[in-house]
């Protein structure tokens, strides 16, 4: 039986978030697959490594034990792997990204796949989280690079950025809304504090934007907060409840006959960039810089 090192990374992310659902939407795996991978580990050690006698998540002493060595050797791992790789004349490495939604799901992937056409031996990481979240690891060194719809208030001269896309922000309700059925499309902003908003989360790029930009903002009905756009989607096409998503976003469910966008006729166009980011203070690698350059060449 072998040990492997992503195995361990998980791990010692687990002992920080102590949420085997937290770790799993962050690594992109199911939860079912994360606890597979925590079972190799206690298999291999032949020890339980989490104690699972109490509500609360609790290393055992074992796990402690693991979680400190794991840190050493996943630091040396990487540094052994970086002064390798730097020695090396083809392209190989780990990039790793926190993203916003909507460049992280849409913006990025284009980008990555064309990326990994030239360098098939880098490898790249994108962890999915609000605007706020992934400046937060950007902050805290443990990503590379932020996709963000907003900087959240954060002193911008802390890092290097360019916008990598422009797009709007747009109202929708659902198919046979009362918006739909009654103004036909005409729609002023005073219509729609009739009806409940739901907003996304505190953090989110989105509500940070239409917050800043829209001068009636806290005039809108919220009384909800949700932390995606497709579980926006989802409770708006399904109620009298409206909601302010990406029109990339939108337009998809619109196209999929699940909601509706609604045009406004007396507000100014949500029109928003989306940033790509770095930390000032990070020493980029040369694999590093290679993708900030093609992201930058590449862009719209």
């Amino acid at each position: 039986m072998s040990l492997r090192i992503d195995f361990l990374r998980h791990f010692i992310l687990l002992a920080e978030e102590k949420s085997f659902s937290n770790v799993a939407d962050k690594i992109l795996i199911t939860q079912s697959a994360l606890s597979q991978q925590i079972e190799h580990l206690e298999n291999y050690f032949k020890c339980n490594l989490i104690d699972r006698s109490t509500r609360t998540f609790k290393l055992t002493k074992q796990g402690e034990i693991l979680l400190k060595y794991s840190k050493d050797i996943v630091s040396l791992f990487d540094k052994s792997q970086k002064e390798i790789f730097n020695l090396s004349k083809e392209l190989v490495g780990t990039i790793s990204i926190a993203a916003s939604t909507i460049p992280g799901n849409h913006i990025l992937p284009k980008f990555i796949a064309d990326f990994k056409n030239k360098y098939a031996n880098v490898t790249i990481n994108i962890w999915i989280k609000n605007s706020k979240q992934s400046l937060i690891d950007l902050k805290k060194k443990h990503v590379e690079f932020a996709a963000i719809g907003s900087f959240i208030k954060e002193d911008r001269e802390k890092f290097e950025y360019f916008p990598i896309f422009t797009e709007n922000l747009v109202f929708i309700c659902a198919l046979d809304h009362d918006l739909v059925r009654i103004n036909k499309g005409k729609v002023l902003f005073e219509d729609l504090i009739k009806y409940p908003y739901i907003s996304r989360e505190d953090g989110s790029g989105t509500k940070q934007f239409a917050m800043e930009n829209l001068k009636k903002y806290d005039k809108l009905n919220q009384l909800l907060e949700m932390t995606s756009n497709e579980s926006i989607i989802s409770a708006v096409s399904k109620s009298n409840d409206i909601s302010i998503i990406s029109e990339m976003s939108a337009k998809k469910a619109e196209d999929a006959k699940l909601i509706k966008i609604i045009n406004i006729s007396n507000i100014p166009l949500l029109r928003r960039k989306l940033f790509f980011v770095k930390n000032k203070e990070i020493r980029l690698n040369k694999v590093a810089i290679k993708f900030w350059n093609f992201i930058y060449d590449n862009r719209d």
